[in-house]
């Protein structure tokens, strides 16, 4: 939960059920439930891009022999 929400769990205090309805509720009355989501979507699109995996690694495959066994004698 750290890294997602900067909550260490065995330091920090975690909000409970209560505090985390009423911030819900919060937001709702305040109509900023859609623009805290789309705040938190183009962080993890961002993220997810910035990791994203080199094109070529992609396309590189195993060499294949055909059976996972070595062959001990030809």
């Amino acid at each position: 939960m750290e890294p997602f929400a900067g909550i260490e769990l065995g330091d920090d205090r975690i909000p409970d059920e209560t505090t985390i309805l009423n911030f819900r509720h919060l937001l709702e009355r305040h109509g900023l439930t859609e623009a805290l989501f789309a705040e938190v979507d183009a962080h993890l699109v961002a993220r997810s891009k910035a990791r994203a995996r080199d094109p070529e690694m992609l396309s590189t495959k195993k060499a294949t022999t055909g059976s996972s066994v070595p062959k001990l004698m030809a």
